[in-house]
């Protein structure tokens, strides 16, 4: 994705989030995107936000508890069994910040991002 970027982008850092190759208090905000569950260590990357933001760290992912919705309730229950193991339970999100507001992002019905609810 970074060699796709248009010549004059704003520079990209290539890093692991347990790790943030920035000083504290780099950023006003943080974000991730339906990452959370590829990271090892999530405690440890928590830390890293709080340590690099001063503001607020915004999360977008899929709560485990949730219902499956028709695609793997029907057609692909395993998918649906295994992301309720790897993705974090919203309530960890408490456990590493504060002020935690969670809310339903909607996905419009064009949405062509490509991630599985999204078909």
């Amino acid at each position: 994705m970074i060699s796709q970027r248009k010549a004059g982008s704003y520079p990209a850092e290539k890093a692991c989030a347990e790790n943030l190759p920035f000083e504290s208090n780099s950023f006003s905000h943080a974000m991730t995107v339906f990452s959370m569950h590829h990271w090892e260590n999530r405690a440890l990357a928590f830390g890293e936000m709080n340590r690099v933001t001063t503001e607020m760290f915004v999360a977008i992912t899929w709560d485990p508890k949730s219902d499956p919705f028709w695609l793997t309730r029907n057609y692909f229950p395993e998918i649906y069994e295994m992301d309720k193991c790897i993705f974090p339970d919203l309530e960890e999100l408490n456990e590493h910040f504060v002020d935690v507001e969670i809310s339903t992002l909607r996905i419009p019905h064009d949405c062509k991002d490509g991630l599985l609810a999204a078909f």
